[in-house]
């Protein structure tokens, strides 16, 4: 138990100190590049910390598939209901832009997650299944481009640091992350094989807290940094690489059926948490009312869901 401890730990400080230099480094990139802060969360900082799910998810997809399974539902799960929770709680005064998130950049992860829970249902062939998923995050990242060109809501006075010293310090982030997530998902797994837990629940809680720390941790550096712009694109970005990009190579080397009942539990909360995700631009856009008072008891809302539905995948 000494040692699990002891990775735990160290993962952690390792994914704290990446969390920083990937932020800080990817939101410079981002004024270099002329890009919002938003598009930079999308594909800068959601693919940075993303990485540790693709790590984890192939490394047990062979021996544990149903751990990986839950990594990349649990995952998804954890970025909204405790990153974005956690941020509506500690924002203050600072304002995530949902106007500026288009839905044809929501829609793949929209069509991705419902067509993940109809597989539970109707399994259609592996491979042709996990391509889809790959093509549909091609396009969230053409219209990130696209969407790079038509937004005027650029940040001004790039840094005078060197583009390449910037790219290594930002490499260097991630890879800080990476590591610090796996030695965090060492020592979690091993505690979980102490207390006997199953693969699904062990991955939709332990491997997908150790993995989606840096989500949580960069998106309260970014919004530290007075940079709330790039949280909410983190967890759109973040959400769909773990679904499409992870669960479709993923599912190239896989042909389990996950036909039990922790698993459609598990699928039943990943689209739960794409809702979510579609509730703001929803409202923002039949202009509900969204007083700024209300922001902290949705944050505290859904960070008690969030532990209801764990004690609820406990059980099964």
């Amino acid at each position: 138990m000494g040692m699990h401890l002891f990775y735990l730990i160290a993962g952690t400080v390792a994914m704290v100190v990446g969390a920083d230099y990937s932020v800080r480094t990817s939101l410079k990139l981002a004024q270099r590049w002329g890009w919002p802060d938003w598009v930079a969360g999308m594909l800068l900082l959601a693919l940075g910390t993303s990485l540790p799910e693709l790590f984890v998810s192939l490394s047990s997809v062979a021996e544990h598939p149903h751990l990986s399974l839950g990594n990349l539902m649990g995952s998804n799960l954890f970025n909204v209901a405790v990153v974005l929770g956690a941020c509506l709680l500690i924002k203050g005064k600072h304002r995530f832009q949902v106007e500026s998130i288009e839905w044809p950049s929501l829609m793949p992860l929209i069509i991705g997650s419902v067509f993940v829970f109809t597989w539970f249902y109707y399994p259609p062939s592996q491979s042709s299944s996990s391509l889809f998923l790959i093509v549909l995050y091609t396009w969230v990242i053409g219209r990130s481009i696209k969407t790079k060109a038509e937004i005027n809501d650029v940040m001004q006075n790039a840094p005078v640091t060197s583009t390449t010293r910037v790219g290594l310090m930002c490499i260097s982030g991630f890879i800080m992350l990476s590591m610090g997530a796996q030695y965090f998902l060492k020592g979690a797994l091993g505690i979980s094989n102490t207390f006997g837990w199953n693969d699904g629940f062990a991955g939709f809680m332990l491997a997908a807290i150790g993995t989606s720390l840096p989500e949580l941790l960069t998106s309260i550096f970014a919004l530290k940094l007075g940079r709330a712009q790039a949280v909410f694109g983190n967890v759109i970005g973040s959400n769909a690489f773990n679904l499409l990009i992870t669960g479709g190579i993923v599912g190239l080397f896989t042909h389990e059926k996950f036909d039990d009942d922790i698993s459609l539990f598990m699928l039943f909360a990943n689209l739960g948490a794409t809702l979510l995700l579609v509730g703001p631009k929803l409202m923002n856009n039949l202009r509900v009312p969204n007083p700024r008072q209300l922001h902290a008891l949705i944050g505290l809302i859904l960070l008690v869901g969030y532990v209801l539905v764990i004690k609820h995948a406990y059980t099964l």
